[in-house]
C-alpha cells in the first residue's frame, strides 16, 4: 500500500534534522511511496525534490498563534488535496499546526524530539510538549529518550529511539575525486594547507563552540590550519566576533571562516581531524559519525549524544565540555599521535558507523514507525 508523508521543518539549511528529512523523503519515494515536505525552503530543498518528494512553500516556523492557526487549515487542505495518510512534525512552531490538522482530520500525527528545548517553567514545558502528543514520539539518540521521560514524564513504551545515520556511500573516503578536493580549495580561496588541518564543521552559533576552539588554539604549539565550516543564519554579529577573537589571539592566517559547504565529503577530506566541541550537549551530534564515515578522528565535548556515537581513545577523543584547557590537551593528544595511529582511529570509526549508524538503518526504522501507526489507525 502506498503511504502519503508529509514532513514538516521549518528551513531546509544545511543541519542534521533538515538531512534526516531527505533522506527519509528519498526512502519513502525509493520504497513507492509520496513524500512531501511543507518548509520555508533552504539550500537542501533542491536536494529534496531531486529525491522525488513535492515541496510546498509556506513560513510554518513562526510561532504567532495567528499564524500557527493559519497554518493549521493550510496543512487541512493539503491532507484532503493530497490524501496526506501521515504528519510528522520536526520542530515544535510547526509541530502545533501539524497536530492540530492531523486532528481535524484524523490521521496519525507523529514527532521527532531533535533537541534538549530548554523549559525554564511550565508554560515554555507545555510548548515544548506538543513533541510527545503522538502515540508515538520519535528520539534521536538514548539520551533525547531520558530527557523526554525527565522533562514530559512520557511512558517510555511510547518513546522510539532512533539515531540519525550517515550514508555511507556518500560519506566514504574511497569515493573522494581530488578534483572534488581541489575544487573545494578553490572555492574557498585556500592555497597549501600547513601542518594537522583541522575542521568544525557546525553552524555559526556560540553553543556549537567555535570560540572555545579558538581559545584552544592559542595554547596549542603544533602547527595547524582550522576550518570553520557552516552559515551563520543571520547571527552576523556571532561571525564577526569570531574574526575579532581570531585576530585577537594571532590566529588570522591560521583560522579560515569559510562559510557553507555543499559537498560536506570533500570538506572532510580536507581535514586529519575533526572537532565538535559543543558546550552544550548535541541531541545526537551528527558531525561525529560522518567524521568517523569519512575515516576522521574527532575530538568532541564529552557529553550528550557524542557519548554514545564515539568510542573515547578507539574513534576520537572526548574533552571536558567548555574547558578550553581539556580542549587543548586533546586536540595536543592526537596531533602527537603517529600518522599510523590517527589512520587506524579512522578505520574503527568507519567501521563503527557502518554497524551502527547507518542511513539506511535510520530510515529502514523510520518507515517502519511510519508503518507502525498506519496499520493502529485503519
Amino acid at each position: 500500500m502506498t503511504h502519503r508523508i508529509l514532513q514538516v521543518i521549518p528551513e531546509m539549511y544545511i543541519g542534521g534534522a533538515e538531512r534526516t528529512t531527505v533522506e527519509v523523503a528519498k526512502a519513502l519515494v525509493d520504497a513507492h511511496h509520496e513524500a512531501y515536505i511543507a518548509t520555508l525552503g533552504g539550500p537542501l530543498a533542491d536536494q529534496a525534490e531531486a529525491a522525488g518528494a513535492r515541496l510546498f512553500a509556506r513560513d510554518v516556523k513562526s510561532k504567532n498563534p495567528v499564524m500557527i492557526w493559519r497554518n493549521t487549515q493550510w496543512m487541512r487542505r493539503l491532507i484532503q488535496e493530497y490524501n496526506i495518510d501521515l504528519i510528522h512534525a520536526r520542530s515544535r512552531a510547526p509541530a502545533w499546526s501539524a497536530y492540530w490538522a492531523a486532528k481535524a482530520e484524523g490521521i496519525p500525527y507523529l514527532a521527532t524530539y531533535h533537541g534538549t528545548y530548554k523549559a525554564q517553567g511550565a508554560l515554555k514545558r507545555a510548548y515544548n510538549a506538543i513533541m510527545t502528543k503522538g502515540p508515538l514520539t520519535i528520539a534521536n539518540s538514548g539520551f533525547i529518550k531520558d530527557h523526554i521521560i525527565a522533562e514530559h514524564g512520557l511512558d517510555p513504551d511510547r518513546i522510539v529511539v532512533i539515531p540519525r545515520g550517515a550514508n555511507t556511500e556518500q560519506f566514504d573516503p574511497q569515493a573522494l575525486s581530488p578534483d572534488r578536493l581541489q575544487a573545494l580549495k578553490s572555492a574557498w580561496g585556500l592555497h597549501d594547507l600547513t601542518g594537522l588541518v583541522l575542521l568544525l564543521p557546525a553552524r555559526l552559533t556560540p553553543w556549537k563552540g567555535q570560540s572555545l576552539l579558538l581559545e584552544a588554539l592559542a595554547q596549542v604549539q603544533f602547527p595547524f590550519t582550522a576550518l570553520l565550516v557552516g552559515e551563520d543564519q543571520g547571527r552576523h554579529e556571532y561571525t564577526a566576533e569570531l574574526r575579532r577573537t581570531r585576530d585577537r589571539l594571532g590566529l588570522g592566517d591560521r583560522v579560515h571562516l569559510v562559510g557553507g559547504c555543499q559537498d560536506m565529503p570533500a570538506a572532510y577530506g580536507l581535514c586529519d581531524v575533526v572537532v565538535s566541541p559543543s558546550t552544550e550537549p548535541e541531541a545526537f551530534g551528527r558531525v561525529a559519525i560522518e567524521a568517523m564515515a569519512m575515516g576522521k578522528p574527532i575530538v568532541a565535548s564529552d557529553h550528550g549524544g557524542h557519548r554514545e556515537t564515539i568510542l573515547s581513545g578507539r574513534t576520537g577523543i572526548l574533552h571536558a565540555p567548555g574547558d578550553v584547557h581539556a580542549l587543548a590537551q586533546a586536540l595536543d593528544q592526537v596531533a602527537q599521535m603517529p600518522q599510523e595511529s590517527r589512520d587506524q582511529m579512522g578505520m574503527m570509526g568507519r567501521q563503527h558507523v557502518v554497524d551502527h549508524f547507518s542511513t539506511q538503518a535510520m530510515t529502514k526504522a523510520t518507515l517502519s514507525v511510519y508503518d507502525r501507526l498506519l496499520k493502529r489507525s485503519h
